[in-house]
């Protein structure tokens, strides 16, 4: 082999491996063509979903270590849970047993649903949603409120809100946080602001468990 042989050949091979691969990855092309802006949005998008399944995940961790029952009337456990809610908000009211006793068990035409956790005897959170007048009516959270603004209870008390509203059939949940804290864990668990909304209304239309991810895997287009 001469020098200027061997540098023919080796430089033909070079080229059939480089279309070679080139043919067989495609998908190495489509990638180098992305903008940094494409890209950018895919990490975010990426992101943010992959914070929502944990999110989700670790709700139901929490669930299986919590005792989550439905109840009726709010007793008097409900009264130590409101000094720790007034110590964190000087906005809303002071929410003890006779309060929301008034507002959500003895108010005539007020159909309400109550999920209440505790763990280890001690109550550590509250939902409160006001049911659809019909089916296919929308579901809303009247209220909650977790001790010490315990993340893990809020996800999980949310959990059982989205589940609760698609065993009435509700076209949707909605919710209007006054806690920066809830308004966030409504952001993790798929809910989204309504635009130009005066009372800043949150609400998530798609209730079928992870569907709102896999939808916005198929409707994402780079």
């Amino acid at each position: 082999w001469s020098d200027a042989g061997l540098a023919e050949t080796c430089g033909s091979g070079v080229e059939f491996a480089t279309r070679s691969y080139t043919k067989s990855f495609p998908i190495s092309n489509r990638l180098s063509a992305l903008d940094h802006k494409t890209m950018g949005r895919l990490f975010s998008w990426t992101r943010h979903y992959f914070l929502v399944l944990i999110d989700s995940t670790v709700s139901l961790i929490h669930k299986c270590m919590v005792r989550v029952t439905r109840c009726d009337f709010f007793d008097d456990q409900y009264d130590d849970l409101a000094e720790d809610l007034a110590s964190r908000s000087s906005i809303a009211p002071f929410k003890d047993s006779d309060y929301l006793n008034w507002k959500y068990s003895r108010q005539p035409g007020i159909n309400a649903t109550i999920y209440q956790i505790k763990s280890s005897g001690i109550l550590q959170g509250y939902v409160v949603i006001l049911n659809p007048d019909a089916d296919g009516g929308a579901a809303r959270i009247a209220d909650l409120g977790a001790r010490s603004g315990n993340q893990a209870i809020t996800g999980c008390l949310l959990h059982f809100a989205l589940a609760h509203a698609r065993k009435v059939k509700a076209c949707e949940l909605t919710a209007v946080p006054t806690d920066p804290a809830i308004e966030a864990a409504l952001g993790r668990k798929g809910f989204r602001a309504r635009p130009a909304d005066e009372e800043r209304l949150y609400a998530r239309s798609d209730l079928s468990g992870f569907s709102h991810l896999a939808t916005a895997i198929r409707q994402w287009q780079p």
